[in-house]
Formats: C-alpha cells, sequence, structure tokens
C-alpha cells in the first residue's frame, strides 16, 4: 500500500472515533493534508523516465512551494490555460484548491472555529443542515464562517 493511501485510512479511522474529539479532529486534517501531498509527489515521480531516482526527485518537494504553486493555480487571470481541455483544468484548479484549503487547516493551531456534528463526521457526505456549507475538502468540515462557543468542548448533533 503506498503512503498516501495509508495516510487516508488513517484520516478515516480518525474521524470514525467515537467520540470525536478536538485530537482526533486535528489529526484527521494533519493527515489528510499529507495525503494528499505524498499522493500528488508520487503521480508526479511515477511519470520521470529515471525510476531508480524517483524517491530522490520526491524529497525534492517542498511544501510551501506546492502551497505558493496550487495558490497561483486558482487566479485564472495568471494562469488561464487558453487552449486546454476545460475538463483537465477544472480538475487541476479543484486539487489546488483542495491541497490550498487542507494547508490552512493543517497550519491552523485550533479547529475551534469548526463546527461539526456526528452525522458529518460518520459519512464522508455532509448531514442535510451542513451539506450547503461544505468546502471542497476531503474531510467533511463546513466553512470557517460557522462558530461555535469556546466552552462547548464536544461536538453537538444538528
Amino acid at each position: 500500500m503506498a503512503y498516501h493511501d495509508e495516510l487516508l485510512s488513517q484520516v478515516l479511522q480518525l474521524v470514525h472515533v467515537t467520540p470525536p474529539t478536538q485530537l482526533t479532529l486535528r489529526r484527521a486534517v494533519s493527515a489528510a493534508y499529507y495525503a494528499v501531498f505524498h499522493f500528488l509527489i508520487a503521480e508526479a515521480t511515477s511519470n520521470w523516465s529515471n525510476a531508480p531516482l524517483r524517491t530522490s526527485l520526491g524529497r525534492a518537494y517542498d511544501h510551501g512551494v506546492m502551497k505558493t504553486a496550487s495558490n497561483r493555480i486558482l487566479n485564472a487571470k495568471d494562469f488561464p490555460f487558453t487552449g486546454e481541455d476545460p475538463v483537465v483544468v477544472a480538475n487541476l484548479r479543484f486539487v489546488a484548491q483542495a491541497f490550498s484549503q487542507l494547508t490552512r487547516r493543517a497550519e491552523r493551531p485550533s479547529l475551534s472555529g469548526i463546527i461539526a456534528c456526528k452525522a458529518c463526521l460518520r459519512n464522508t457526505m455532509a448531514c442535510p443542515a451542513h451539506r450547503s456549507r461544505l468546502s471542497p475538502t476531503i474531510l467533511p468540515l463546513p466553512s470557517n464562517n460557522i462558530r461555535r462557543p469556546a466552552h462547548q468542548n464536544a461536538l453537538r448533533p444538528c
């Protein structure tokens, strides 16, 4: 099993921990970020013709550079991808946006700005109350504009 697949398995295990805690949610977000990071590296290096050096090439990738590149690709004015297949461009931008969002969430020291309910955590789809506020990330976490009181430590049902 590839490293990014192992990380994604860990994400799914952490998301299904009952009862969910801030620690397991933070670890899940972090593991999701690393799963995407290592998946992108694996895909990029798998196309390199010098197979024995693919691992060394993979070590050359940098988190900051990938974050900057992902953010730049999202700007349609700077990167219009004129003449390219629009489906491929849309998929590339979706991956870039997901990576960028996961980067921000992995860097954030606290998830206090994120509300999640048990139904959202049990499924990859959010519960009906939160579905419209989802951002396109691996984890079903609603947008940051939803706040819960700091004194609420446990996740509340919808």
